[in-house]
């Protein structure tokens, strides 16, 4: 997803209710808000260690079946 580009924050609601499938979060961000990535079909999430905070419920709504935690993308 090149429209999360190097920001660090992705706020409330961001991305709600996209159709999202697949998503790798870039290094570069640290924080993701609530409800962010909610009522998609994220099935793959790739999450590197910079991401230091997650709001309840950003993933909420969501198809995740492939998580990786603590990763360098």
């Amino acid at each position: 997803m090149d429209k999360l580009g190097s920001k660090t924050i992705i706020g409330a609601g961001a991305f709600s209710n996209n159709g999202l499938t697949a998503l790798s979060i870039p290094s570069s961000l640290t924080t993701i808000g609530y409800q962010a990535f909610s009522f998609n079909a994220i099935r793959s999430l790739v999450l590197p260690n910079s991401v230091v905070t997650i709001a309840d419920q950003a993933f909420y709504n969501n198809r995740i079946a492939s998580l990786s935690l603590g990763a360098s993308t």
